[in-house]
């Protein structure tokens, strides 16, 4: 369920949490300790401050004319359910080197297709020096790149189901933001710009509120994704699975969406670089625009 906001341009979807309880939760997680540097350096990604509208769609904007289209929150979740459905031996996200548009290898982005809107999915493999993925964009659609995410699910750590007075979204989501307050560098560069008025000069910011930055989506009501197979990216084995081979999760992450209208045609490149105190990412998007 959505609620437009004032501007009704904009809708927020139920179920992830909204800027101030994301700033909240991150503003707990750092008091005392080291991430409070991390934290004033991923406020800009959180507040998703930017007056250059050309590039990356508004956290709560639809990716379609009609405003019926689905929002960043919405595409995170549809991105999970495409991630956790595909098989592994047929996964981008665990077989980076085989990108190839064709129905004998595995394709190197996926082009989603639900409710008024189609957008583009790509996936990366952390800990690797440096990936490289080469996408035949055919079509002009937005691009949905996870930057930096993360899920926790009651099938991950079964032991949740004991866990006393809280929740099982509370806990669950205790442990997503215990992850994304140990990010410590996030940035992505697009054909080598870094900031978002080398895209318009007419409107100059500075500091940090010139920098690229995408959205922060924290889905705080468990998710159901259903039809999760055998040899599924996380690793889990079909007995830890519900009914209907199910994962009960949230997810929380710093996300791109690209407007459509920045991959003009031709070729284009996008990098990304990710670290936090127990991941690494460091992948360059090769893009092939087709259309």
């Amino acid at each position: 369920m959505s609620t437009f906001l004032e501007d009704q341009n904009l809708r927020e979807t139920e179920g992830f949490l909204d800027v101030e309880n994301i700033l909240k939760k991150m503003d707990e997680k750092s008091k005392g300790g080291p991430s409070i540097i991390n934290f004033q350096k991923l406020s800009h990604w959180i507040n998703h401050q930017h007056t250059v509208k050309n590039v990356v769609y508004d956290h709560h904007e639809p990716i379609d004319k009609q405003g019926k289209g689905m929002t960043c929150d919405e595409l995170t979740d549809a991105w999970w359910k495409w991630a956790l459905r595909t098989p592994g031996s047929s996964n981008p996200i665990m077989n980076p080197s085989e990108y190839v548009i064709d129905n004998s290898r595995i394709q190197n982005a996926f082009l989603m297709k639900e409710r008024y809107s189609e957008a583009w999915f790509v996936g990366f493999s952390p800990f690797k020096k440096e990936e490289v993925v080469t996408i035949n964009m055919l079509q002009r659609r937005p691009l949905l790149i996870p930057c930096y995410n993360m899920e926790a699910s009651v099938q991950d750590y079964p032991g949740i189901l004991d866990g006393g007075k809280k929740s099982v979204e509370d806990q669950l989501l205790n442990l997503v933001m215990d992850d994304l307050s140990g990010v410590t560098e996030l940035s992505f560069e697009i054909d080598r710009k870094k900031n978002f008025s080398e895209f318009d000069p007419t409107k100059p910011t500075k500091g940090k509120d010139d920098l690229l930055v995408g959205c922060t989506v924290v889905r705080k009501d468990l998710l159901k994704i259903e039809n999760v197979p055998p040899d599924n990216i996380l690793g889990l084995p079909v007995e830890r699975l519900g009914l209907n081979n199910s994962i009960d999760m949230l997810h929380g992450g710093f996300w791109l969406l690209l407007k459509e209208d920045v991959i003009t045609r031709g070729e284009h490149l996008i990098e990304i670089n990710a670290k936090s105190r127990n991941y690494e990412l460091s992948a360059k998007i090769h893009i092939n625009a087709i259309f």
